[in-house]
């Protein structure tokens, strides 16, 4: 089978979505399937190359809002490469035009990959009204494109796409997988290298966030908690594992940290390159923080969760669907409600113990191909009931 990928943001660029397609779209190769993936051209990278079985052909695209313009600038590439592939698969709402144009010239089933819809949500991440409008229209008509079939990544995200109007036969779910090396690492004591670098003693309280500073993560109400969080536990450190990307986010989240000075205890650490380092640096924690507005899947909240460590996460999305352990659940865009978490967190006063969850990669590859066989199995039967006609 050959599968088109349609995505305005893949490999390097670092996001749980961006994971997720790596995850599968390498898999894939791995047994045997013709895989090519459409992307954004950034800079350091190639226009072509082949990274472990996968076809990257990345398009040019103005620096300016490059992620707006990725499908009308895509679009000639995915049109071309459309009729060489038995199925595209595409997902954001940045993607969707090229890949929807592509499958309609082509005749070739479509497949979407839903993360998230955010609905009236977007009021919460986009605090320019007109904005927020545009992007939830924009979103509407995204999401209600007649796609041959849907893939939420959580049952909060099914639910959340049959609300906005699409038929739940064409509809499934598809967790995400877990990387192997959290489990791994559950078992592992701390080295404490981390403290040592920035200057956190053993016996301090460390908290800690890890990952993008988007505008859905919540990040800024964490930032504004840690004053709140030092009067109450004076030794307290918050430890950020802070992309830099989007930029502008991140800039602004600086200029806070600096803003409120030495004594909020703030520590702002780049992004550990490989996952096992990442995995060490969180095995300092003595909790994670997930302060996220809205959340597809919840991927650092499950990752977290693998690896044992306590977790104080926002009420919101798929968040309670996959947290499990020792968890403290809050109201979101609170940071007086990040900041009685996390002292809860210190005291030991968790919410009731779930059972940890298995997500695997390798299971999510397999129902992928499911996916995959039954929407070309629809498909070739269309083909013949309409040449019989």
């Amino acid at each position: 089978m050959r599968i088109l990928f349609v995505l305005a943001h893949f490999y390097p660029y670092l996001g749980g979505a961006e994971y997720l397609f790596k995850r599968l779209t390498e898999g894939l190769a791995q047994k045997g399937y013709e895989v090519r993936v459409i992307t954004t051209h950034l800079p350091g990278t190639t226009y072509f190359e082949k990274v472990n079985g996968v076809e990257i052909e990345r398009v040019r695209t103005p620096r300016l809002a490059r992620q707006y313009v990725f499908s009308a600038f895509a679009s000639p590439a995915v049109v071309k490469r459309a009729f060489e592939y038995d199925l595209i698969h595409t997902s954001s709402n940045y993607s969707a035009a090229a890949a929807f144009l592509g499958a309609k010239l082509s005749g070739k089933p479509l497949v979407f990959t839903c993360n998230e819809v955010l609905g009236q949500r977007w009021r919460l991440v986009e605090p320019h009204q007109l904005k927020a409008w545009v992007y939830r229209s924009v979103e509407k008509v995204v999401v209600k494109l007649p796609y041959d079939r849907y893939v939420a990544i959580s049952q909060a995200t099914h639910e959340d796409v049959i609300r906005a109007g699409v038929n739940p036969s064409k509809s499934r779910v598809v967790y995400c997988g877990i990387d192997e090396v959290f489990s791994l690492y559950k078992a592992y004591s701390s080295d404490g290298r981390l403290r040592a670098q920035y200057g956190i003693n053993k016996e301090d309280f460390l908290y800690v966030y890890f990952g993008r500073p988007g505008m859905t993560k919540g990040v800024e109400y964490l930032v504004r908690a840690a004053p709140l969080i030092q009067r109450e536990i004076p030794n307290a450190h918050l430890a950020l594992i802070l992309a830099e990307e989007p930029r502008r986010q991140y800039l602004h989240l600086r200029t806070m940290i600096e803003a409120l000075g030495p004594e909020a205890k703030i520590h702002l650490i780049p992004p550990a390159p490989e996952r096992e380092q990442l995995a060490r640096y969180l095995k300092e924690a003595n909790c994670v923080v997930v302060p996220s507005l809205t959340e597809g899947f919840g991927l650092t909240t499950a990752e977290v969760c693998t690896l044992g460590i306590p977790v104080v996460a926002s009420r919101v999305g798929s968040i309670p669907e996959v947290i499990s352990g020792q968890h403290i659940l809050v109201e979101p865009a609170s940071p007086e409600a990040i900041c009685a978490g996390v002292t809860r967190a210190w005291r030991g006063q968790y919410d009731q113990w779930k059972m940890p969850k298995n997500f695997s990669w390798a299971r999510m590859i397999s129902e992928y191909e499911e996916v995959y066989h039954s929407v070309l199995d629809k498909h070739i039967d269309v083909l013949n009931g309409r040449e019989a006609i």
